[in-house]
């Protein structure tokens, strides 16, 4: 059976028409045309969710509903946080707080407020933080500067492989766990985030990477002269959790900037 001109007309036009919708929309993306990305977190029901799968504070023990403060879009003001905080300053971001969540080490359980930050676009976690006023050493380092954190672990082999698209086997509140030892119950900072890298030779592998500062658990540092390193140095720690074993994999010292660790110097030869 053979088509008639009409038939061959309309099959001709449908053709163009949809190679005509492929070009433009290609053209929008690669011109500068705004083209709206999906979002992933819509509303204050999802962010909350997305928090949690990433977390686990639900977890906690006396976790309910009261544990949940402010969810709300932001414009991020972070610009300290290693490797993401170009995904946080000037951006619109969920700000999910939790209140009361408790916090173990091996000699305490203190309660404490975090707040997480995702991506409303992707729905990835970009940092969490929990700042204590009344627990803590008041001896710490100031919090140096992303670059300055970034290029000191660059230095020493890290290579820094981006926000993995998955969720971490093991959530947030199970790898504080894993560095209890290194009480983060108490101390003035802990602050997390979830990415892929790797150190030298090995295989690219998702980490949470838990920074505490002001802990009050200096002794945990050892080597030849543990009383000629500063107390604020000695403080400031920077650990590693494998976030699908949720192995503990290691300790270090938090990276500084080199001038706060002069005046800290100076201040304490002028006692």
């Amino acid at each position: 059976m053979h088509k008639s001109g009409k038939a061959y007309f309309v099959q001709a036009m449908e053709g163009l028409l949809i190679l005509f919708s492929t070009i433009s929309i290609a053209t929008a993306e690669t011109s500068g045309v705004h083209v709206e990305p999906q979002v992933t977190l819509a509303n204050p029901e999802q962010a909350l969710a997305r928090a949690l799968e990433y977390t686990g504070f639900d977890k906690a023990e006396g976790y309910s509903k009261a544990s949940v403060g402010d969810v709300k879009l932001v414009t991020g003001q972070e610009t300290k946080t290693p490797f993401v905080s170009a995904f946080i300053k000037g951006c619109q971001v969920w700000s999910v707080i939790f209140k009361g969540i408790p916090v173990k080490s091996e000699r305490h359980v203190v309660d404490r407020n975090f707040e997480v930050i995702l991506d409303p676009v992707t729905g990835r976690i970009l940092q969490i933080v929990s700042v204590a006023e009344d627990v803590g050493s008041a001896d710490t380092l100031p919090e140096p500067q992303a670059t300055i954190f970034e290029d000191k672990k660059r230095k020493a082999g890290f290579v820094f492989n981006g926000l993995p698209e998955r969720l971490p086997k093991v959530c947030f509140y199970e790898a504080l766990d894993a560095v209890s030892m290194f009480n983060p119950a108490r101390s003035k900072v802990i602050k997390a985030i979830y990415i892929d890298y790797m150190m030298q030779d090995s295989l690219f592998s998702q980490k949470w990477l838990i920074i505490i500062r002001g802990s009050e658990s200096p002794d945990i540092v050892t080597g030849p002269a543990p009383e000629q390193v500063l107390m604020a140095l000695r403080n400031s720690l920077l650990c590693a959790v494998d976030a699908v074993t949720g192995r503990f994999e290691y300790m270090t010292n938090a990276p500084f900037d080199p001038k706060d660790v002069e005046r800290e110097w100076k201040r304490r030869q002028n006692k």
